[in-house]
């Protein structure tokens, strides 16, 4: 549940509430009743896809997450697996089994740190919405705090020096295991790296008959 939790950055009342036929495990997404009652998809990656077969152990209805004993007491009927006679796990239960796990922390930490995350990598503001099935702009904004350090690693990404840099280094694993005569006039044009096709690249390269100017 975890880890669906942090995939998906879904709420987890809204995960506790899945039952077994509404997941689409062929194509990582189920349909959730969002905050206010809309109707949203959530999306998962490989982790989940991994986990959910093994916890489902070959279930096709009720609750996706039970908990490990029968139910106690009488239950309606959608939050009771009729094969086993589990509960539905509770949003309380679930929030207990996790900070005791975690020595503190709160299922709300995942989605927080799902959507940080996200907005580190450049997760674009439709994206950041969808992801966390808000529908104002300034919902979002609350949980995707980017770090000091991510902020440093965008900006030397846009530094044209170290874009230049990265370029003429691409260039030069190209022409290392396949050298081109294409590539290798893209990078003749660099003459600050001549002392980097010594060796076999360059040999090659002069085999087909490309000369460095």
């Amino acid at each position: 549940m975890w880890r669906l939790l942090y995939e998906s950055a879904a709420r987890s009342s809204e995960v506790l509430g899945l039952d077994v036929d509404e997941l689409d495990l062929r194509n990582r997404r189920a349909q959730v009743r969002r905050k206010g009652g809309a109707v949203d998809v959530i999306v998962w990656r490989t982790g989940t896809a991994r986990l959910l077969p093994r916890l489902l152990d070959g279930r096709r209805s009720g609750p996706v997450f039970t908990t490990d004993r029968r139910a106690r007491v009488e239950l309606p009927p959608a939050d009771v697996d009729a094969g086993s006679g589990k509960a539905r796990l509770s949003n309380r239960r679930a929030a207990e089994l996790f900070e005791t796990a975690t020595g503190g922390w709160t299922l709300h930490q995942l989605r927080h740190s799902a959507l940080t995350h996200a907005a580190e990598r450049d997760a674009n503001t439709s994206t950041l919405l969808a992801y966390s099935g808000h529908t104002a702009v300034v919902s979002p904004a609350r949980y995707a705090r980017v770090s000091g350090e991510a902020l440093a690693r965008w900006q030397a990404g846009r530094d044209p020096a170290a874009r230049r840099r990265r370029g003429r280094e691409c260039l030069i694993n190209q022409l290392t295991v396949s050298p081109d005569a294409k590539i290798a006039g893209d990078l003749g044009r660099h003459t600050d790296l001549v002392p980097a096709w010594q060796g076999s690249a360059l040999r090659a390269t002069r085999m087909n008959g490309f000369q460095p100017g």
